[in-house]
């Protein structure tokens, strides 16, 4: 559970940080036009309550899974940035991974992975 909340606070770090000014602006047509921060918003959001121990909100970590490896492998693609959509993809799936083992082993191998993709994806996207 608690690596979960790490991926989602990495995740959350590499949508939001590039866009700080954005959200500090509290412009709302401005962070309409940037939608990676306000994934980041609710992958915070999403960070906080499955830190609270809410497990029932699992099905809904699976949805945001599942968004994160279409969303962001399509707009890294398009931007021709292959390393960081390859994390994003590799992140999402282990953050999937980790909601539907239930024996430690593969939860620390798919936690771990996921950990360093997300790690790496947060560097990347708050670098450039």
């Amino acid at each position: 559970m608690w690596a979960i909340v790490v991926m989602f606070g990495l995740s959350s770090a590499g949508g939001m940080l590039p866009a700080v000014g954005v959200l500090m602006s509290l412009d709302p047509i401005k962070i309409a036009t940037n939608p990676l921060a306000l994934i980041g918003v609710i992958d915070l959001v999403f960070a906080g309550c499955i830190g609270l121990g809410m497990v029932n909100l699992y099905p809904a970590v699976r949805f945001r899974a599942a968004l994160g490896l279409g969303f962001f492998g399509l707009i890294l693609f398009i931007q021709g940035r292959h390393a960081p959509m390859l994390a994003a993809i590799t992140g999402s799936v282990s953050l999937y991974l980790c909601t539907i083992f239930v024996s430690m082993v593969p939860v620390i191998i798919s936690a771990g992975v996921g950990l360093t993709a997300l790690g790496y994806l947060a560097l990347q996207v708050s670098s450039n």
